[in-house]
């Protein structure tokens, strides 16, 4: 079962917003749970949400990001900057992900270790989970530099300088070999 962001945005519309999106996430792993992955449409999701595919698509561009997404990295960063400059970067790192994941709800940790156990049962999903570690490294890397006051490529590695927009690329690409595989397995 989803839960509701760890916290809540301020504003009327802001809220309504995550409750709309949590409920998409929580009725997505309800279905799934149910029938599979492979076997839930968006179309079912919507239905069970009580809002419309094209609703759906605002809130998430696909399918697996229903399952993948979730409002850690932002909250990862803001711990990160909130470190002692003393800290060095990796313990700035390890202090803000305790921070951030530690004291999670135990509701919401149950959410994400399902999240995770599916995530791992579907070969799909495993693949974009680490397209989308990889932009998750990719946005550590840009505050670990801004920490250690180097260029992000320092951090990262100056021979692969992968930013979101590569992931999205190569996302692109891996959905297109996968479905091709498939095709030619039926």
């Amino acid at each position: 079962m989803s839960t509701p962001p760890v916290q809540p945005p301020a504003g009327l519309r802001e809220r309504k917003k995550a409750r709309t999106r949590f409920a998409i996430q929580e009725q997505a792993l309800r279905l799934i749970r149910e029938q599979g992955y492979e076997a839930t449409t968006v179309e079912q999701i919507a239905e069970a949400a009580e809002i419309s595919p094209s609703t759906f698509f605002r809130y998430f561009p696909s399918k697996d990001a229903v399952v993948l997404t979730d409002d850690y990295d932002p909250l990862i960063v803001e711990a990160f900057r909130a470190q002692p400059a003393e800290l060095g970067p990796v313990q700035a790192l390890r202090r803000a992900y305790r921070e951030t994941l530690l004291d999670l709800p135990e509701a919401e940790t149950a959410a994400a270790r399902e999240r995770t156990l599916l995530v791992m049962a579907e070969p799909e999903l495993r693949g974009a989970f680490f397209e989308d570690l990889m932009g998750s490294l990719a946005l550590l890397s840009d505050v670990v530099a801004e920490r250690v006051g180097r260029p992000p490529e320092d951090v990262y590695g100056a021979p692969v300088q992968l930013r979101r927009s590569d992931v999205g690329e190569r996302r692109g690409q891996a959905r297109s070999s996968s479905q091709r595989r498939k095709s030619s397995v039926k």
